[in-house]
């Protein structure tokens, strides 16, 4: 990689890994869980009522849009997330 990249980038240990490595990676992809943050504005203001439904919400399905700042390496599009 070095000797072919003009020294745009340069790699340092980089080792091959096994089949068992490999299998570790994408069992633990299917356990691993993200968590993400919003801010929402409201018409009316919310009472404890409200706050109490919204804590039983679990597993909320979300829809991101591509970020701008990775629109140079990706697609614009929708993701479920």
């Amino acid at each position: 990689i070095n000797s072919q990249a003009d020294a745009r980038i340069e790699v340092h240990g980089l080792t091959l890994c096994g089949k068992e490595a490999m299998e570790d990676l994408r069992r633990g992809e299917n356990s691993k869980r993200k968590q993400y943050t919003c801010v929402v504005w409201v018409a009316k203001p919310i009472k404890r009522p409200d706050l109490a439904v919204l804590d039983k919400v679990k597993d909320l399905a979300l829809s991101q849009k591509t970020p701008i700042r990775v629109l140079h390496r990706r697609s614009a599009m929708d993701r479920d997330k």
